[in-house]
């Protein structure tokens, strides 16, 4: 199959998810999609994340997990803020699984004072990129508890001492006497 082929055949497929019903193929539908798209399967993804229906961006999500690039990253921080709660949680979830970049590390940060939905898909975002993060979640967990933050905070750190570095991360500052 040609090149134009395999386009033409991505952008049907996409056409369709948005358009249709899939039902418990959905999944099959959106990995066809991501396989007949090769490179292009980022993109395409991408715009599956505000499709309409709930189970095509989920798979659209799953999907894209793997694939998160540095040129996605724009875009995710602008739908984790200005989507609906279904694609921030989405753009959270994939931001954790992006390139950090100062940005990225902000929106997560900022996701841990968010309503309990999304502050909990922030810390395991913040968990996901592991200890890169661990100086910025420690400067919330030294200040006074104050709001929300700092329990996401100490989750995210507690998650990262024990799935990536299994060493203690909690200084010895941030116990209770």
């Amino acid at each position: 199959e040609s090149d134009e082929q395999r386009k033409k055949i991505a952008a049907d497929l996409e056409f369709l998810l948005i358009t249709r019903k899939f039902g418990v193929i959905t999944d099959t539908a959106v990995e066809t999609l991501r396989d007949v798209a090769r490179s292009e399967a980022g993109e395409y993804l991408m715009r599956l994340l505000t499709a309409q229906r709930s189970i095509v961006r989920r798979h659209a999500r799953e999907a894209l997990l793997p694939l998160v690039r540095a040129e996605h990253v724009e875009r995710l921080l602008e739908l984790s803020e200005t989507g609906d709660r279904g694609v921030q949680r989405a753009c959270l979830i994939l931001l954790g699984h992006a390139p950090l970049t100062p940005d990225i590390s902000a929106r997560l940060m900022r996701g841990l004072g968010q309503e309990s939905e999304l502050a909990i898909v922030a810390a395991d975002a913040l968990a996901e990129q592991g200890t890169p993060i661990v100086a910025e979640l420690n400067s919330v967990l030294t200040r006074p508890a104050v709001g929300r933050s700092f329990g996401y905070a100490s989750y995210a750190l507690a998650k990262i001492e024990r799935e990536k570095v299994r060493r203690p991360l909690f200084e010895e500052s941030m116990r209770e006497p």
